[in-house]
């Protein structure tokens, strides 16, 4: 086998490895949440005499979004930052100690994602494919349901952006692989929802291409957690559109499913996601994103980064991180020798010239002694 193949197989086998762990994370976690909530509600059933677990919208809207918390808590405690953890930066990339993470990302990614869901549901209302009507409105059941969001859309996040991608990045160091892995990964965990189709896997990919972009450009796990979070929080519960093919009870407008029609603009089956439009808007929104990053930042995505590209995180490197010797400077006489060595001549002298030397020599020392004995 040659040399090239073998790195191309290793580069695989760890793709494989580290997709494989990202999805035992998201749908090992998910099955743990559904046993659970199965235990809870035959419990509920027995001592209660009930025929099941009827829960109010508000309720079972945080159910349907809090199957994520389970891989969520697993993932936070798998990616806790230590010394022996070779995971570590994963959760440091969610700190405010990276540079990327500020205040202000959080406003521009609530704007991305908000902004981009509701001009795609605009232009499906203006085409008349959907008609929407306000139901009600109340802020604390709304907060709640928005940090039930939070939590899965920071889930995919954390395991696919910052997990995936960034241990590819940090181990491989060729960001176009990273962008492209871990968005198809990310395409794949929604192939098994409701009313799926090619348009719909190509915009969660494209979704996933542009959150990798700002991840990768701007260094803001923030940005993307709120860029996520708003996307899927305007359209089911602000709009009460399908959120990837799922409609959920509780939301503050109401959609006329009765008179929803399929058009470039909306998709009864899986909503504004499966539709040309919506890839339209996230494909000018990558190309945006890819200027402004290589303008800003001045980075490039098909290049091979340096090795020295994540100081202080050697573990993730498939190199150990070079040994820096302390550079010491010799004492500024022995410099000064050192250059006049280096830098002088042999000079030959005549043998009457070294016999004038020497008696001249001779007759000063003389001189000297006979000064003493005076």
């Amino acid at each position: 086998m040659t040399a090239k193949k073998t790195i191309g197989y290793r580069i695989f086998t760890n793709i494989f490895t580290l997709s494989f762990i990202a999805i035992a994370l998201s749908i090992g976690g998910q099955i743990i949440y559904a046993i659970i909530y199965v235990l809870f509600t035959v419990f509920y059933m027995v001592f209660t005499h009930k025929p099941g677990l009827f829960l109010p919208p508000v309720l079972d809207t945080a159910r349907l979004y809090l199957t994520d918390i389970v891989p969520w808590i697993i993932a936070i405690l798998i990616f806790l930052p230590g010394k022996r953890n070779v995971y570590r930066p994963v959760l440091r990339d969610c700190t405010h100690k990276e540079k990327g993470n500020t205040w202000w990302s959080i406003f521009l990614g609530i704007l991305i994602g908000g902004g981009m869901n509701l001009f795609c549901a605009l232009v499906a209302m203006w085409n008349e494919d959907i008609f929407i009507r306000f139901d009600s409105f109340n802020f604390l059941p709304a907060l709640f349901i928005f940090a039930c969001v939070f939590i899965q859309s920071s889930c995919e996040e954390l395991i696919c952006r910052s997990f995936l991608m960034g241990t590819l990045l940090r181990r491989y160091r060729m960001p176009w692989m990273a962008i492209l892995f871990n968005s198809l990964l990310f395409g794949s965990l929604h192939l098994f929802n409701d009313g799926i189709t090619v348009l719909s896997f190509v915009n969660i990919m494209l979704t996933g291409i542009l959150f990798s972009l700002i991840y990768y450009f701007f260094d803001s796990m923030w940005c993307i957690f709120l860029a996520h979070t708003a996307w899927n929080y305007m359209q089911n519960i602000v709009l009460g559109l399908p959120n990837s093919g799922i409609v959920v009870p509780y939301s503050i407008f109401k959609l006329d499913a009765a008179s929803a029609r399929d058009s470039f603009a909306y998709n009864v089956g899986f909503g504004i996601e499966g539709t040309l439009v919506a890839d339209g808007v996230l494909l000018l929104a990558c190309i945006a994103t890819v200027i402004i990053g290589k303008l800003v930042t001045h980075k490039k995505l098909f290049v091979r980064l340096p090795e020295d590209a994540f100081p202080g995180e050697a573990l993730w490197n498939v190199k150990s991180a070079p040994v820096i010797e302390p550079k010491v400077e010799a004492a500024p006489e022995l410099k000064e020798t050192s250059e006049f060595n280096s830098s002088s001549e042999t000079v030959e002298l005549p043998m009457e010239e070294i016999a004038r030397m020497l008696a001249s020599a001779t007759d000063e020392t003389q001189n000297k002694d006979e000064n003493e004995n005076e």
